[in-house]
């Protein structure tokens, strides 16, 4: 009787180490998700202050015909930025969606 009684009690210990152990691992990779799609927000926050930056300078330059706006040093370098941020984008989503579909 007290042998069976301590081979379910073992049984129901291990059982709630393996949920506790699947759980924690979930917990972890759902964390990391909302950590990148917190970084992706912060990206995208970027690139739409430099978006506003290119329409500010551009509308300052309206009035120098001369001037060719893509040839301007803040506008050429804005776009090198917003290249970056796409780039980083890309590679933050891939890592979002790896990070769903070992958790799945």
């Amino acid at each position: 009787m007290f042998r069976r009684l301590r081979t379910d009690f073992l049984r129901g210990v291990e059982k709630v180490q393996w949920f506790s152990r699947v759980f924690s691992e979930r917990l972890n990779i759902e964390i990391a998700v909302i950590k990148l799609l917190y970084r992706s927000d912060e990206v995208e926050r970027k690139k739409n202050e430099l978006l506003a930056l290119i329409g500010n300078r551009v509308y300052e330059l309206k009035d120098a015909s001369e001037r060719n706006p893509l040839r301007d040093r803040t506008i050429v370098d804005a776009l090198a930025g917003i290249e970056d941020l796409d780039r980083e984008m890309v590679e933050l989503g891939k890592k979002i969606e790896d990070l769903s579909r070992s958790g799945a």
